[in-house]
């Protein structure tokens, strides 16, 4: 049978020699990572209380690590820069290349190159600088590029956010997936950007939910899910600490902003612009020429933002 005979905290004290046997249910024992509970099976009054001593220690020690883990984290929360930075921004709905062939379900107007003109145009009338563009198809966006030179493109799947290259800098992209028609799903696009004047970071997403349409007029469920997604989405740009625009033709005509957890910035039926705490919105307006001039089915909404 084991008994410890010298404890290095020890050095200088006298002890009982009497050895007494630690209790199964003793706190010592009980005590995470106690070595001398796994080595020792007898140790007198004055070693047992040493070694608890010692062992309260490094349990301590162990218990504020996480602390000091958690403390470093909280400091690489972006500083931002101070100033003001203020755009416009706009959501709009292009009408899809596809739906204007002649096996669409608008032959009658132009092509999706061709309407891309009256976009752009509406664009720069309305002074955008950042835009989310859903169904936006490759055939328009080449277009686009080639009209608008100067706007970077970030697409996902038909879905777009094109963004002034003069006034901002791509930091990051990401994307994330929400369910669509017939059980598939579409990716958004999410973009990082910052002004390069005032050195002010934002996110920015750009939805496009299932609408209720001839061929899939069920998709309540499928919109729902996709909120559901999206909320939680933005709930982690949000604990990025930077602030967050969300944009999109959500197909729904009712309140968003509770169920997103944003502040609406402006509306037009189902096409929206919506915004974290500090972003602060001014002259929400919608401009309806895009649609009596052929260039889509969807007004071009759009309000300027302050970060």
């Amino acid at each position: 049978m084991a008994y410890i005979t010298a404890n290095p905290l020890a050095y200088g004290t006298t002890y009982s020699s009497t050895a007494l046997p630690l209790l199964d249910n003793s706190a010592l024992n009980r005590l995470a990572g106690c070595p001398c509970a796994a080595q020792a099976a007898y140790q007198t009054p004055g070693q047992q209380l040493m070694q608890l001593q010692l062992s309260l220690y490094n349990l301590l020690t162990n218990l504020m690590q996480p602390t000091t883990h958690n403390s470093h984290k909280s400091q690489q929360q972006p500083t931002q820069p101070g100033g003001k930075s203020k755009f416009n921004v706009a959501s709009f709905n292009v009408l899809g290349a596809s739906h204007t062939t002649a096996h669409g379900n608008k032959p009658g107007l132009a092509s999706g190159a061709e309407r891309m003109r009256g976009a752009v145009a509406a664009l720069k009338n309305n002074d955008v600088d950042i835009a989310g563009i859903q169904e936006f198809q490759p055939e328009q966006i080449n277009q686009f590029k080639k009209l608008a030179p100067n706007f970077g493109v970030v697409t996902e799947q038909e879905n777009s956010i094109v963004y002034n290259k003069d006034k901002f800098k791509l930091v990051d992209r990401k994307s994330f997936s929400i369910p669509y028609f017939a059980g598939g799903t579409r990716k958004m696009p999410v973009v990082q950007l910052e002004d390069k004047q005032t050195g002010k970071r934002m996110w920015v997403v750009n939805v496009h939910n299932p609408a209720d349409t001839k061929r899939f007029s069920h998709n309540a469920a499928n919109r729902a899910k996709a909120v559901a997604i999206e909320q939680d989405f933005i709930r982690q740009l949000k604990a990025t600490g930077l602030p967050v625009i969300v944009t999109g033709d959500f197909n729904e005509r009712g309140s968003l902003d509770n169920r997103l957890g944003l502040e609406e910035g402006a509306n037009s039926g189902v096409d929206w612009i919506f915004g974290s705490r500090g972003v602060d919105f001014s002259r929400s307006r919608t401009d309806r020429s895009v649609q009596s001039n052929g260039t889509s089915d969807h007004p071009l909404v759009v309000s300027t933002a302050t970060v």
